[in-house]
């Protein structure tokens, strides 16, 4: 049974891209240089049976040396000198993460700054957005709560359905009450 036209079959690929030409490959790179420490990002990468792009992996390395998970030394010429890629402390805690480099920083960040609990749920809010989305649009809230940020405003929806469900919110001392917490 087809469910397309055969226009519609002519414009499509013969087969898909590979996954990592089209994937985020932050945490792919980061796993790869806690394996093998010594091995470059594009060394590890570019012997897979369908490499991803050059510049994803050269646009990977800069969002992790940017996060402080990987050291990035460069020689005058601009080229990575001896060195560059080192994996950091950082680096090593965020690859033991099941979540985005840069989730896992926030949640990193949020236990160092007491506010974990919040962190950790953005963290899982970010990470579900379609579900977010169902849950805001089931609650009816979406309209009140357009013009703040989405991540927020799916944590707040998420504390209000906990607190339903009778497990603990977000209170505690020095919180600032219902509205003031720690990310705020």
């Amino acid at each position: 049974v087809r469910l397309f036209s055969r226009r519609q079959r002519a414009a499509m690929r013969e087969h898909a891209a590979p996954e990592m030409a089209r994937v985020n490959l932050e945490g792919l790179v980061l796993h790869g240089k806690r394996a093998v420490p010594a091995a470059r990002a594009s060394e590890l990468l570019g012997g897979v049976p369908d490499p991803p792009p050059a510049q994803g992996v050269a646009a990977a390395v800069e969002r992790l040396t940017a996060l402080g998970a990987l050291r990035g030394s460069h020689a005058a010429d601009g080229a990575p000198a001896a060195g560059a890629e080192e994996l950091t402390a950082l680096g090593a805690r965020l690859a033991a993460l099941p979540l985005e480099p840069s989730v896992g920083r926030a949640v990193l960040l949020g236990v160092l700054l007491g506010c974990a609990e919040d962190a950790a749920t953005m963290a899982a809010c970010l990470g579900t957005p379609n579900a977010v989305q169902l849950l805001l649009r089931r609650q009816g809230e979406a309209a009140r709560l357009l013009a703040r940020s989405d991540v927020l405003a799916a944590t707040d929806e998420f504390e209000a359905a906990r607190r339903r469900r009778g497990g603990r919110g977000r209170g505690g001392a020095g919180r600032g009450g219902e509205r003031g917490g720690a990310l705020r």
